[in-house]
């Protein structure tokens, strides 16, 4: 439908037989009368006023007062970047109106025309910090989440008992909604991280706060907040994911019920 749209907007002529097109297939793909105008308002209209809705995400280096739209502030040179949540299906489309290129994952993205989002996607200006997908996707589901969390690593290192270096002044803050990959060679400290980070293991120095709580001081506190799923080598491949969960409880958490686990 976005496509139907997209071609009937390149003459401007939304005539009533062409409408009448697009609303039938509208009714045979069981598209929702709020889908179907956030589509034909993102094809039609550039301007913020007009796009003041929900599942309108506008990029932008100015702060519009927006009612319902979402934000992320960007140093995009004139003009927006827009972006489209079908959220029935959980797509996200993309146009721009803005004067310098923009790259879709290395590909140019023309003016005006739309383009999908999809999963793992990066939108890159020219010198500028790239937008991810993750961070698309976080905004939109930013008024939902009910818990915010704030993560902080703060200049974290750990020294072996044997004297070597595991971990060398770590810091880093984010917040809920944010998928975060940890990329190194076998040996480099990985699974020592993680090992801290989950609070398995204490760092020799620095501090790792959940919402102002310390994850070593005030354990009792943050109890339940982390979950660590180890590494494959540790799992029963013949067991599901939820099998190998809940066989991992029965064994660490003898004295509870059934029911508590």
């Amino acid at each position: 439908m976005v496509r139907l749209f997209e071609l009937v907007n390149a003459d401007k002529k939304f005539t009533p037989q062409r409408m009448t097109i697009i609303n039938t297939v509208a009714e045979v793909f069981n598209i929702s009368r709020e889908e179907f105008a956030d589509v034909e308002n993102f094809i039609k209209y550039d301007q913020i006023e007009d796009l003041d809705y929900p599942n309108i995400l506008v990029i932008s280096e100015n702060t519009y007062k927006c009612k319902y739209c979402k934000q992320i502030q960007a140093h995009v040179f004139m003009k927006n970047i827009f972006i489209l949540r079908i959220k029935s299906v959980d797509l996200y489309f993309l146009k721009h109106d803005a004067k310098e290129e923009v790259l879709l994952n290395g590909l140019q993205v023309h003016q005006g025309r739309v383009y999908l989002l999809a999963p793992g996607s990066s939108l890159r200006l020219s010198k500028r910090k790239p937008i991810y997908y993750s961070d698309v996707m976080s905004r939109f589901l930013a008024d939902i989440t009910t818990t915010r969390i704030s993560y902080v690593v703060n200049n974290v290192s750990y020294q072996f008992p044997s004297g070597g270096i595991g971990i060398r002044d770590i810091s880093f803050s984010e917040k809920q909604g944010k998928l975060i990959g940890i990329l190194g060679a076998s040996g480099t400290g990985k699974t020592t991280l993680l090992n801290i980070l989950s609070g398995i293991q204490k760092p020799s120095s620095g501090q790792i706060k959940i919402n102002g709580f310390d994850l070593h001081k005030d354990k009792n506190i943050l109890k339940g907040i982390i979950g660590y799923i180890p590494q494959d080598d540790l799992l029963i491949e013949e067991l599901t994911v939820f099998e190998n969960l809940y066989f991992n409880a029965k064994l660490c958490f003898k004295n509870k019920s059934q029911h508590e686990i």
